[in-house]
């Protein structure tokens, strides 16, 4: 394999050096600032993740929506705390690790979207994926997010009942017959 020449900053003209650096410094200086002088353009806050497995079956008491691509569920966390927090929950029968990882990233993009302007302050979001949101169109994701926040915000009641829908059934006792 043969190197090939590099050609130097030294043979530019004097002004199309000073245009390369001056175009560098700005865009060095967004990314390093991470500030744009456009408000619209500007880094939205990120949103904090719930990591912890005591997180997630906290929130599992909350308000739910259920929609193709994903069933929400939001909980108030009562903690003096006004931050939003955003969990998910991908499961294996969902598909394989391509599949999964493709629809969490799909529902972060969702979050960052929409929760810091609709999101309900001081509570969890959990998104449990369905399989459509591999395949839904994105506009409806984010239709069916919007839908499911403005009913929170409403104080619609959700369709989630505190009784399970369906009896655990544990292994049959052994009773000796004599």
């Amino acid at each position: 394999m043969r190197a090939v020449p590099v050609a130097a900053s030294h043979s530019l003209p004097d002004h199309a050096a000073d245009q390369r650096l001056s175009d560098t410094d700005t865009t060095a200086h967004t990314i390093a600032g991470g500030q744009s002088s456009h408000p619209e353009t500007r880094p939205k806050a990120p949103i904090a993740t719930l990591k912890k497995r005591s997180e997630f079956l906290a929130a599992n008491r909350g308000w739910r929506f259920a929609c193709p691509g994903f069933v929400l569920i939001i909980h108030r966390r009562d903690d003096g705390d006004d931050a939003k927090r955003a969990g998910f929950t991908v499961t294996k029968k969902i598909g394989n690790a391509v599949v999964r990882n493709r629809i969490k990233r799909r529902l972060r993009a969702l979050v960052q979207k929409i929760l810091p302007e609709q999101g309900a302050e001081g509570a969890d979001h959990v998104f449990i994926a369905r399989r459509a949101a591999f395949d839904c169109d994105w506009d409806n994701l984010v239709a069916d997010l919007g839908r499911g926040l403005k009913r929170f915000a409403d104080g619609k009641e959700s369709h989630h009942s505190s009784k399970p829908r369906h009896k655990k059934h544990g292994k049959a006792s052994k009773k000796s017959h004599k």
